[in-house]
């Protein structure tokens, strides 16, 4: 069994296929003693998957994508410098993104400077700060997004079955997430009150669950689709 004693041995503890009972019997285990936890499942086409780090837990890089580059049109000499980047190529970036320069043709000072923080003001343009200290921009350069490490405080499944932050994978099904966060708990609960899952096909099953769901739901208050 995996005893709180058991576990104290480990610095990872990966569940799969386990009940919701069990994921918040050891989660509280593992959070408590800072021991990462990752919980997966997989019901037909879905899939779901938790993860406890613990408090104070430093992410190095937090959407594992290639540092934004792009071409630089014009760069403004005042307190509020803006960057402009060429017309075809959107810059991608989000505020508080950090970013440097090279090639940077007049306004030299950018070229390998620390990376700088940005607001971003447009699909094409950001501002950077004062300027006004720098050589007059001539002409060309690059732009390159610097990543900046991020802590981050995660949340016991406990609590966080209650507030989920849920990572987006489809952006067209923006209201899939909630459902089936939902779904996966009515359907531990299900085989936790009948000792299996629901059968297919199984009316009376079927009206179980959906009551089941409808009771979590009361709480969680999130729009059902009846056809999901």
């Amino acid at each position: 069994d995996l005893t709180e004693e058991v576990l104290a041995n480990f610095q990872v503890v990966v569940l799969t296929e386990s009940s919701t009972e069990e994921e918040l019997r050891i989660n509280a285990v593992t959070h408590s003693k800072g021991i990462k936890f990752i919980a997966a499942n997989t019901r037909g086409l879905f899939g779901r998957i938790f993860t406890d780090f613990g408090e104070g837990f430093t992410v190095t890089d937090t959407n594992g994508e290639n540092p934004i580059s792009a071409m630089i049109a014009s760069i403004t000499k005042e307190e509020n410098g803006v960057v402009t980047t060429l017309d075809e190529a959107r810059h991608g970036l989000e505020d508080g993104d950090f970013v440097t320069f090279r090639e940077v043709q007049g306004m030299t000072e950018l070229n390998d400077c620390q990376a700088v923080p940005i607001k971003v003001l447009g699909p094409y343009t950001f501002s950077i700060g004062d300027t006004t200290q720098f050589s007059d921009y001539i002409r060309g350069g690059a732009l390159e997004q610097v990543k900046q490490p991020k802590t981050i405080n995660f949340l016991p499944l406990a609590e966080a079955q209650a507030k989920p932050e849920i990572v987006m994978t489809d952006w067209g099904k923006f209201d899939r997430p909630g459902q089936l966060h939902i779904a996966f708990q009515a359907l531990s609960n299900f085989k936790q009150q009948n000792g299996a899952l629901p059968k297919p096909g199984n009316a009376e099953d079927a009206s179980k669950f959906i009551a089941i769901v409808k009771e979590l739901n009361a709480e969680a208050k999130v729009d059902l689709d009846d056809k999901l």
